[in-house]
């Protein structure tokens, strides 16, 4: 129910006192023209937060009710300079893509961009429904992972910074460049809460450590000083290995325009990347960071097969990928 208060204009509280009536006695149809009224005149600029505000209330309690024709009409507000226009189209998309998966592909992007907006409001909003989603449609929801990663380094709720860590949980895995950002936001974020060990934050650091970086987990991490953990991170090698043969299987692609996108990373001062070709003509493709390579290689002039196969066993399987690797 509406509390008459809210409303000062009249053709608005009138629709508000027919709505409370209708609500009251659940009378689907009467209440379905109304929202037809209030979709009508949204045109006029006049009633678009009062009108939006309600609609955002009903797409709550009543979403089933919001029409196509009425998103469609109301997502141009997404873009309103009016934060409570902005925040009443965010609830009631929000909702729709709730109660309907086809509109997650249309809108859900656009939320996660919402992400880095300077009102707290409309970010609260932004992860609340982002949360939800991932609950129901983890397949279907398509992070940014560069826009969560920045948001990290921006965010100052924690709330909302504990949203951003699960937003990363529900990754399976993070590219070499994302995760080179990580790393460095890991140290950033450890470093804050360093006296917060117990903090829900602090946890949540942890645990995506030990699974984004799992060479680290031979460390007892809940032990060690948030120091520590820092000096860890920054002595990482990161590296990374693609399979190109096995992605090539079900599609079409052509090796060299494939490579030619990790040439467009913004890490070009700082990785490496190249192709080997195994005798059973599998294409394996590395990533890693070029100064520890670099380092690894030159502290000694004779560096033994086995101390290699140790340094790089993340992504060396056998002796014979071994020996390629180097070659190189």
């Amino acid at each position: 129910m509406f509390n008459l208060e809210d409303f000062k204009d009249n053709l608005i509280l009138e629709k508000v006192e027919k709505l409370n009536k209708h609500l009251s006695k659940n009378k689907i149809e009467k209440i379905s023209k109304i929202i037809r009224e209030l979709e009508n005149i949204l045109d006029d600029q006049k009633y678009t937060v009062p009108s939006t505000y309600i609609l955002s209330i009903l797409a709550e309690n009543k979403r089933d009710l919001i029409t196509e024709s009425l998103i469609q009409k109301i997502e141009v507000f997404l873009h309103s300079e009016d934060p409570k226009l902005k925040i009443n189209s965010i609830i009631i998309i929000g909702f729709a893509m709730l109660a309907n998966s086809k509109y997650i592909n249309n809108y859900s992007q656009e939320f996660v961009k919402f992400l880095k907006d300077k009102s707290e409001d409309i970010r609260n909003n932004v992860h609340y429904f982002l949360q939800e989603l991932i609950k129901k449609h983890p397949i279907q929801l398509n992070l940014e992972i560069d826009i969560i990663l920045e948001s990290l380094l921006t965010e100052n709720k924690k709330e909302n910074i504990i949203s951003l860590l699960n937003f990363l949980d529900s990754c399976e895995d993070l590219e070499f460049d994302d995760l080179y950002a990580f790393k460095n936001i890991l140290k950033t974020l450890i470093a804050s809460f360093e006296d917060k060990k117990s903090s829900k934050i602090y946890i949540r650091l942890i645990e995506l450590l030990k699974k984004f970086f799992p060479l680290l987990n031979e460390t007892d991490l809940e032990t060690q000083k948030s120091k520590s953990i820092i000096n860890l991170l920054e002595n990482h090698f990161l590296m990374k290995k693609h399979n190109f043969t096995a992605i090539n299987k079900n599609l079409d692609l052509n090796l060299k325009a494939y490579l030619k996108e990790f040439g467009k990373s913004n890490l070009k001062d700082k990785k490496i990347y190249f192709y080997v070709r195994t005798k059973d003509n599998v294409i394996y493709i590395y990533e890693l960071e070029k100064d520890k390579l670099k380092t690894f290689f030159e502290q000694d002039k004779k560096i033994s097969d086995k101390k290699i196969y140790n340094a790089f066993s993340k992504v060396i399987e056998n002796n014979s990928e071994l020996k390629i690797f180097i070659k190189l």
